[in-house]
């Protein structure tokens, strides 16, 4: 998110990304939100979140 300047990120809301323990979660920046599916894995041995 650094690429893009903070007051449009925050435009709105606080820009952020939320993750439920049930693999659902939700996000926002400027004014895009919208839901995601999420699993947990690792890449190259770090952890790491794959979503939908």
């Amino acid at each position: 998110m650094n690429l893009w300047d903070q007051d449009l990120v925050d435009a709105e809301v606080e820009g952020h990304f939320t993750y439920a323990a049930d693999g659902s979660g939700a996000f926002q920046f400027g004014y895009v939100s919208g839901g995601v599916d999420y699993r947990l894995t690792t890449r190259d041995g770090h952890l790491c979140v794959e979503w939908t």
